[in-house]
């Protein structure tokens, strides 16, 4: 793997760097699989770079020009980009009780509404 350096100087900001990547694909693959395997693994290097990106912005401070992405920061990304619901957390309590309240009420109104033509009315 090669890193190609960034042209910008310290009052400028910095230019993106460019990784030449080798990956071993395995053998038997036809070409159409080898064409759609690069396609994945670009989508999935765009992906990190984005997520990467997004965590150093939400933490940035203000008065920050230049962004700083710390190993950290892309093992979070990775971490998001591979499991994304784990990012999420869990459900919050109020959501379930009215999940809940809406699947019960879902149920029994064709119940209560059957003895709308009844004698007891």
């Amino acid at each position: 793997m090669t890193v190609a350096q960034p042209t910008g100087g310290d009052d400028r900001p910095p230019t993106d760097q460019h990784l030449e990547l080798r990956v071993a694909v395995p053998g038997g693959m036809t070409e159409g699989a080898v064409d759609h395997f690069r396609r994945c693994v670009h989508e999935f290097t765009v992906d990190l770079s984005r997520e990467a990106s997004r965590l150093e912005e939400a933490v940035r401070a203000k008065g920050v020009p230049r962004p700083e992405i710390t190993t950290t920061m892309v093992v979070n990304a990775n971490e998001a980009v591979r499991n994304p619901l784990s990012s999420q957390g869990t459900t919050p309590n109020t959501v379930l009780i009215a999940q809940s309240v809406a699947f019960t009420a879902g149920i029994l109104t064709p119940i209560s509404g059957a003895y709308l033509h009844s004698v007891l009315q």
